[in-house]
C-alpha cells in the first residue's frame, strides 16, 4: 500500500480534464454481456464461512467473485472509523475476556446495558478478537483468530486486490483481446491516456460502506459519524483515490462497479453525507459514490415512510435495499399472476415509480432464514426467485458462492427481466407479448445456426430441381403419342425404333408446313365422326397402325369398315364443298375405333372450321 500511496492515481489526468466525473450505476443494463447483469454484495464479507467483518472474510468474499464487499462502520471513543456492525462488543467479540473488570454501561437511547464501542478507544478495541455471530450451524474454528479492523485496513484489502492480485489473474487475457489495454493499465497516470474504464478495471471489485446506528452515536457520544468519514476521506485522500477513479467516459455496453457505495438505515445520514460532499469535494476530481438507503419490515410497508422517500430521499440516493420478506406477500409467497410473472408487492411497486433500483438483504445458505421457512426449499432458488421473478438488481448475500453461482446461471433464454419493463417495444400478437431477443453466446453457436440455415436451404433446393425435373419428364412423356399393344394409343409406352418410324412415316404422308402441328383426338366413347378428305385424293393407308398387325389384316378391316357406296358418293360431295374451307381435314377410322384427325392444308372455305368445333 506504501507503493500506491506515493503518488495519488489519475493527479495528471485532473488537471488536464476538466470534464465532470461519470456517475457511478447500481443498475446494470441488459447491453452488458461482459458479465452477469446481476450484482451480489458480500453481506459483511464471506460471513458464512469465517467471522463476520474479519480481514480474510473480505478477502475470502473477493476470491469467490463478489461485487462488493459491506463493511459496516462505526466509531471509538476517540473518533477513529472501524467495521464493525453493532455497537454492543459483546455480540462478536471477546470483550467480556478481555476486559473482566469493565462492567456494562447503561445506554438511555437503547434502553439496555451494553459494552458500547464509543466507550472504547481505538488501542482497546484493537486487543479484540472476532467469534461467529450464528454458531449453531456455522464452523467456530476461526473464533478468536481475527482482529476488528480498522477503515484503513479494510480499504487496504480492496486496493490490494484490484492492483495487485486482479492484473496477474487476467492481465494476460486482456493482452490478447486489446494490447493496448495493458499500456493504459501499467500507466495509469499517463494524462494522454482517455479516462474510460479499462478491461482490467472492469473486472474490479467495489466497497459498501454503511453507516451504523448514525443517530445513536450521535445523540449519545457525540459523534457525528458522516463528518468522520469526509475527514477520514480528506486525510487518506491517496488511498481513497484507488477506491474513486475519476472516469470521463462509460459506454453503454459495459458495466464498472462503483468503488464506493454509501449505504445506510437512515436517510437522513444519506442527505447530510451528500449536501457535505458536494460543497467539499470536486466533481471533475473525484465522483461522488451512490447512496442505497436500506429499509426493514416496518417501514416497506409504510405509506408515510414512502412519502418520505419521494419528497426527501429520492433525489439523493440511486437504490432501496429492503429486507428480502418485504418483497413476498405477508404470507411468504410469491404469488405470480396470470401471465406467470410475480405479483409484484408496495415495496417493489414503489422503488419501480421512483425509478430506484433494488438490493435486497440479506441472503442466508441456513433453512431457517427462508422467507417464513419457505416457500423454496434453498438460498438458491430463492435468490434466483428474487433476481428472475422480482427483479432485483443486487442481493446481500452471506453465501457468496450462492449469489455468485445464481448471478452467473441468469434467467434462461428469453426471459425478460421485470426491472427493465418494455412498455413501447413492438409486440408480436395481440396479447401485448413482446418478443424476447435472439442471441448467440459464443461463436460456436453462430456456426451451427449458420449451418443449420445452410443445410435447410440447399434440402429446399434440391427438392424443387427435383420436382422441376419430373415435371419436364412427364410434359415430354405427354407430348410423345405412340399406339400400344392391343390397340389404342398410350403417353405411357417407352420409346421404340419401330414406334419412331411409324412416327416420321405418318408425319411424311400428311406433309405440308404443318406436318409438325398434329393434333391427335382420341375419340372413344362417342359417336364416330364422319370421314372428310378431298374429292380428287384416295383414302390413304391408316395412319400408324397398332404394332404387329399384318397390312392383310389391316386391309380386310379397312375393306369391312369402308362405308357403301351411297355413303361414300355423299362424303365425297361434301368435302367437295368443304375442300376450299379455312383448313382442309382428313378423318380416318383406325383398326381399334379411334379415330385420328390430321390437319392438312388451309383452304378459303370458312365453313370447314365450323364443322371441325361441332365434331
Amino acid at each position: 500500500l506504501q507503493n500506491h500511496t506515493a503518488m495519488p492515481p489519475y493527479t495528471r489526468q485532473r488537471k488536464a480534464q476538466a470534464s465532470k466525473c461519470v456517475s457511478n450505476s447500481l443498475r446494470i443494463l441488459p447491453t452488458v454481456l461482459h458479465r452477469p447483469q446481476k450484482l451480489v454484495i458480500a453481506h459483511r464479507g464471506a460471513s458464512y464461512h469465517l467471522p463476520e467483518h474479519s480481514l480474510p472474510a473480505y478477502r475470502m468474499a473477493l476470491e469467490m467473485g463478489a461485487d462488493l464487499i459491506e463493511s459496516d462502520i462505526i466509531a471509538t471513543a476517540d473518533g477513529h472509523l472501524i467495521a464493525l456492525h453493532s455497537v454492543d462488543l459483546n455480540v462478536t467479540t471477546n470483550v467480556e475476556q478481555v476486559f473482566p473488570n469493565r462492567e456494562p454501561w447503561f445506554s438511555s437511547y437503547a434502553n439496555k446495558k451494553g459494552y458500547w464501542t464509543f466507550n472504547f478507544t481505538l488501542d482497546e478495541i484493537s486487543q479484540l478478537t472476532l467469534k461467529q455471530r450464528l454458531p449453531e450451524g456455522r464452523t467456530t474454528i476461526f473464533d478468536n483468530m481475527f482482529k476488528i479492523p480498522s477503515l484503513e485496513e479494510v480499504i487496504e484489502v480492496v486496493v490490494e486486490w484490484n492492483h495487485e492480485e486482479l492484473p496477474q489473474t487476467i492481465e494476460h487475457a486482456v493482452e490478447i483481446v486489446d494490447p493496448e489495454s495493458v499500456e493504459a493499465i501499467l500507466n495509469k497516470n499517463d494524462p494522454d491516456i482517455l479516462r474510460h474504464p479499462s478491461p482490467l478495471e472492469l473486472a474490479e471489485s467495489g466497497l459498501s460502506l454503511g453507516l451504523r446506528d448514525v443517530d445513536w452515536l450521535f445523540k449519545e457520544a457525540d459523534l457525528d459519524l458522516v463528518q468522520l468519514l469526509l475527514e477520514h476521506m480528506t486525510k487518506h485522500e491517496a488511498t481513497w483515490n484507488w477506491i474513486l477513479p475519476c472516469y470521463q467516459e462509460i459506454k453503454y455496453d459495459v458495466y464498472k462497479v462503483p468503488g464506493l457505495v454509501i449505504q445506510s438505515f437512515d436517510g437522513d445520514a444519506l442527505v447530510r453525507f451528500h449536501k457535505k460532499w458536494i460543497d467539499s469535494k470536486d466533481e471533475t476530481e473525484i465522483p461522488e459514490p451512490p447512496f442505497v438507503l436500506k429499509i426493514d419490515t416496518k417501514k416497506c410497508h409504510s405509506e408515510r415512510f414512502w412519502s418520505s422517500v419521494q419528497s426527501k430521499y429520492q433525489p439523493v440516493i440511486s437504490a432501496i435495499a429492503p429486507d428480502k420478506s418485504c418483497l413476498f406477500h405477508k404470507n411468504g409467497s410469491h404469488n405470480t399472476s396470470e401471465t406467470g410473472q410475480a405479483s409484484n408487492t408496495m415495496t417493489v411497486a414503489r422503488a419501480r415509480l421512483h425509478n430506484l433500483a433494488i438490493h435486497a438483504w440479506a441472503e442466508r445458505p441456513e433453512k431457517d432464514y427462508l422467507v417464513n421457512n419457505g416457500p423454496f426449499n434453498s438460498a438458491m432458488e430463492e435468490t434466483l426467485h428474487l433476481f428472475c421473478e422480482v427483479g432485483v438488481e443486487g442481493i446481500f448475500s452471506e453465501s457468496v458462492s450462492t449469489g455468485v453461482g445464481a448471478a452467473q446461471m441468469g434467467c434462461g433464454a428469453g426471459f425478460s427481466d421485470p426491472a427493465f419493463p418494455q412498455e413501447d417495444a413492438p409486440r408480436s400478437d395481440g396479447e401485448g407479448q413482446s418478443t424476447p431477443p435472439f442471441c448467440l453466446d459464443t461463436d460456436r453457436e453462430l456456426g451451427i445456426y449458420l449451418s443449420i440455415i445452410f443445410f435447410v436451404i440447399g434440402f429446399l433446393a434440391a427438392t424443387l430441381t427435383h420436382i422441376i425435373q419430373k415435371r419436364r419428364e412427364k410434359f415430354d412423356r405427354e407430348g410423345r403419342i405412340v399406339p400400344v399393344e392391343g390397340g389404342g394409343y398410350s403417353d405411357d409406352a417407352p420409346p421404340s425404333p419401330e414406334k419412331d418410324a411409324q412416327e416420321e412415316k405418318s408425319s411424311n404422308l400428311v406433309g405440308g408446313r404443318f406436318s409438325n402441328q398434329r393434333v391427335v383426338a382420341s375419340l372413344s366413347g362417342i359417336p364416330e365422326p364422319p370421314q372428310l378428305r378431298s374429292a380428287d385424293e384416295e383414302a390413304p393407308d391408316p395412319i400408324l397402325p397398332p404394332p404387329g398387325s399384318s397390312k392383310k389384316k389391316s386391309s380386310k378391316k379397312s375393306a369391312s369398315s369402308s362405308p357403301p357406296a351411297s355413303s361414300k358418293k355423299k362424303s365425297s360431295k361434301k368435302s367437295a364443298s368443304t375442300s376450299g374451307g379455312i383448313f382442309g381435314s382428313l378423318f380416318q377410322k383406325d383398326t381399334s375405333d379411334r379415330s385420328v384427325m390430321v390437319l392438312g392444308e388451309p383452304t378459303d372455305e370458312p365453313k370447314g372450321l365450323a364443322q371441325l368445333e361441332s365434331i
